[in-house]
C-alpha cells in the first residue's frame, strides 16, 4: 500500500476552519492507521472466519465463524460472532462509494458482477438457501466491507441547518461465482482475465520458482498389456518417458533451496543430493530383476512422494511475506472459501489466508 496523503493542516488561533480541513485530518489520519496495518502488521484473514456448509435434507445453513482480517487497503474486517446463515437476496454496491473490484467494463460501462448477500433466519424477502438446487456449487463467500454515504440535511420548518453527512461502515458476508472471482484474482495479479484457477495457482508458484509435479497416468494410451512383462514394462514408462525421478529430484532441491533459511537447523545440507543415485535408473535401464519387480511398488512411492511436495509447498507459501502489498489486490473484501470445497480441485486460492509483513 503507498501512501497518498502527503500533508495535514495546522491549526492556528483565529483561524477559519472550513470542511476541507477537518476532512484532510481526518484522511491523513486515516491512511496513517491503514498503512500501518497493511505495511506494518500484513493482509488476510488473521483468525478465525471459517467456513462449514450443513446440509439437512433441502436446507442448507453455510456456518461462519467469528473472526477478522485485513484488507489489502488496511481496513480490519471484522465478524464478532459465529453466524448461520441460511438464506440469501441480490445485493447491489451503494452508488456514493464505488468499489470498483466488483465491476467490470462491458462495451465502455462499468457493470457489477452479479453479488448475493447472506442472512441468518428471520431475515423478510429473502432465499432460502436449499431451495434452487446446487445454488453453492459454483459460489464463493466472501467478507466485503459495504462504506455508505449518508446526507444528515433533515429541513423542518424551523432549521434547515446543513448538518453534513455520515458514512456507515457494514461487514457484509456475500456470494460471489467462482468464474467472476477468479477474473477479479486475475486482474488484481496483472495476468489478464482470461486465465483459469489453474493459471493462478501455477502464477502463484512461479513465483517460487517450484515447478508443477503431477503423477502420469499407468498405461495412458493403453498398450493392451497381457504377460506380467507387459505389465512391468507399462510401468517402467510411466518413469522413462517422462523422465520422473529426474524431475522430481531436481524440484526437491529446488524446496529445500527455496526454503534453506528456514530448515537449515535440521537439515544443514541438501537431503536430496543422492537422490538421483538412489532412483536414477527408474528413468533410465534397470539393471537387476530386483529393480523391475518392485516398479509398481516405485509408482506407488513416488505418488505419495509428489503429493507431499505439493502439500508443502503450499504450506510453505504460507509462511511467505510481502513488503508494502499493492493496495489493489483485495482494498474492502477478504476471501473465506467455497462452502464445499471438494467441489474443485484448488480450493486453496478462494480463501485470502494471512500474509504477514516483514517488519
Amino acid at each position: 500500500m503507498k501512501p497518498i496523503q502527503d500533508k495535514y493542516p495546522i491549526f492556528e488561533a483565529n483561524q477559519v476552519l472550513t470542511s476541507r480541513h477537518l476532512n484532510e485530518v481526518f484522511d491523513y489520519l486515516n491512511e496513517q492507521e491503514r498503512l500501518t496495518r497493511a505495511n506494518l502488521i500484513g493482509i488476510g484473514i488473521e483468525c478465525g472466519l471459517e467456513i462449514r456448509l450443513e446440509t439437512n435434507g433441502s436446507d442448507q445453513t453455510i456456518h461462519l465463524s467469528k473472526g477478522c482480517g485485513v484488507s489489502s487497503a488496511g481496513y480490519i474486517l471484522i465478524e464478532p460472532e459465529d453466524l448461520a446463515l441460511v438464506s440469501y437476496q441480490k445485493y447491489t454496491l451503494p452508488l456514493d462509494v464505488d468499489y470498483p473490484q466488483f465491476k467490470y467494463d462491458s462495451a465502455g460501462d462499468s457493470v457489477q458482477y452479479q453479488l448475493w448477500e447472506l442472512f441468518p433466519a428471520g431475515e423478510p424477502n429473502t432465499i432460502l438457501l436449499g431451495k434452487l438446487n446446487k445454488f453453492l456449487d459454483d459460489k464463493v463467500v466472501i467478507l466485503f466491507l459495504e462504506l455508505k454515504n449518508e446526507g444528515l440535511r433533515n429541513c423542518s420548518p424551523n432549521n434547515c441547518d446543513d448538518k453534513g453527512n455520515e458514512v456507515t461502515a457494514t461487514v457484509k458476508p456475500l456470494l460471489i461465482e467462482i468464474g467472476n472471482l477468479e477474473k477479479m484474482i486475475a486482474k488484481a495479479n496483472k495476468l489478464g482475465t482470461e486465465y483459469t484457477a489453474t493459471d493462478l495457482e501455477s502464477a502463484l508458484l512461479s513465483r517460487m520458482k517450484l515447478p508443477d509435479l503431477r503423477l502420469p497416468r499407468y498405461n495412458v494410451p493403453n498398450t493392451a498389456p497381457i504377460s506380467s512383462n507387459d505389465v512391468l514394462a507399462a510401468f517402467h514408462a510411466v518413469f522413462q518417458n517422462n523422465k520422473l525421478a529426474t524431475n522430481t529430484g531436481d524440484a526437491l532441491t529446488a524446496t529445500y533451496k527455496a526454503f534453506m533459511p528456514l530448515v537449515i537447523e535440521t537439515f544443514p545440507s541438501d537431503p536430496f543430493v543422492d537422490f538421483d543415485k538412489n532412483f536414477g535408473f527408474l528413468d533410465g535401464i534397470p539393471t537387476s530383476t530386483s529393480q523391475v519387480r518392485f516398479l509398481p511398488y516405485y509408482l506407488d512411492f513416488f505418488d505419495d512422494l509428489i503429493q507431499a511436495y505439493d502439500e508443502f509447498r503450499w504450506k510453505a507459501a504460507g509462511l511467505m511475506c510481502a513488503c508494502c502489498p499493492p493496495e489493489e489486490l483485495f482494498p474492502r473484501h477478504l476471501m473465506l472459501g467455497l462452502p464445499d470445497p471438494g467441489l474443485v480441485t484448488s480450493p486453496g486460492i478462494y480463501r485470502h489466508d494471512f500474509l504477514s509483513s516483514p517488519a
